[in-house]
């Protein structure tokens, strides 16, 4: 039934929103999962369990990590995808609808923008430059959500290799290189956020020490034969 499966996954998100020190918790939450899915009225239990499971996120560490993440992830990372995307549905900075037709086309259609005519043929790849750039802010996006700063720290190096080759571009072939504000920008907020969230997710984890004695010695380890 469609009630079940959203139910189940319900269930998944509040156990993952929960976290590994929440781990009793979310063994009480799935046994009441258990129970009410055999009393067919597991989707009431499961929204329960995600309200309570979110309302506990801003109480503890990892929690607040969590939706610093999903934050960033959502209202930024998101947003900035959708503004590039929209910029080349409605044909900023040198995009559009008549991008993809030929030069002979474009030019007899009377289409102006920032690209002389005799460059018209260069547009499509300005298009999949500025197209790259709104997947990879998805892409940083998904990183981020996942804790993976080290894919994050290589999506930040290719974001700064397209835009290279997209200045590179615009100054050849753009008449007004202020169509390079718009990538720049997104590319900078970015990269200060997932920094910033990045630096706060490495303190937290690992918060620094006063003194080297005040790290435990670890034990030698055994290898077993």
């Amino acid at each position: 039934m469609l009630s079940t499966t959203l139910s189940r996954i319900l269930m998944v998100i509040a156990l993952s929103s929960l976290g590994a020190h929440r781990a009793d918790w979310g063994q009480a939450m799935l046994a009441e999962f258990q129970t009410a899915l055999a009393a067919r009225r597991p989707l009431s239990c499961s929204a329960r369990c995600l309200i309570a499971a979110w309302r506990d996120m801003p109480a503890h560490r990892e929690g607040r990590m969590t939706l610093a993440r999903y934050a960033l992830a959502l209202l930024l990372l998101l947003p900035l995808a959708a503004v590039l995307l929209h910029g080349v549905a409605t044909g900023y900075p040198f995009l559009g609808i008549l991008s993809f037709l030929s030069p002979e086309q474009a030019a007899a259609s009377g289409w102006s923008g920032p690209v002389n005519n005799s460059n018209l043929s260069a547009v499509k790849v300005l298009t999949l430059l500025i197209l790259s750039l709104s997947v990879r802010h998805l892409v940083v996006a998904w990183f981020v959500v996942e804790r993976d700063w080290a894919r994050v720290g290589m999506a930040q190096r290719f974001g700064a290799a397209v835009i290279t080759t997209l200045a590179m571009f615009a100054g050849v072939i753009v008449r007004e290189e202020s169509c390079l504000i718009l990538p720049v920008a997104t590319l900078t907020i970015e990269l200060l956020a997932t920094v910033a969230v990045a630096r706060y997710h490495n303190v937290r984890e690992h918060p620094p020490t006063g003194h080297w004695s005040d790290v435990p010695a670890r034990e030698p380890e055994l290898i077993e034969s």
